[in-house]
């Protein structure tokens, strides 16, 4: 990841495609990386312009001493023939509802652009 974001609500993903093209989103992982502070929170990550409107749940978890857990890949959805966009030229969103209390989180997305 070169952009990790130390609350969820900071890291979101935009797919824009070029004019007349839909969106073909092919992947989606969120990796979750507790700090020492360790904490139990849950986000969604909510999308805009994919048929269906598809949601992806994440989260953190401390263990029964209150440490943080190690990070984790907690969504790692692979879409062979792709997840089209409703809409051809608009942008696709990938964001999360909520931050949590007290983790990094690392998104990633692989999308393709055609008619």
């Amino acid at each position: 990841c070169t952009t990790i974001g130390t609350t969820a609500a900071l890291v979101g993903l935009t797919i824009t495609p070029p004019a007349g093209q839909y969106v073909y989103l092919s992947s989606f992982s969120v990796t979750v990386i507790p700090n020492a502070t360790g904490s139990n929170s849950t986000a969604a990550y909510t999308s805009t312009n994919l048929t269906g409107s598809p949601v992806w749940l994440v989260g953190e978890f401390s263990n029964a001493a209150g440490l943080a857990t190690v990070s984790t890949m907690q969504v790692n959805d692979v879409y062979p023939t792709g997840l089209k966009s409703q809409s051809a030229g608009t942008a696709v969103t990938l964001i999360p509802n909520a931050t949590l209390a007290s983790a990094s989180v690392c998104p990633r997305a692989t999308a393709w652009f055609g008619p």
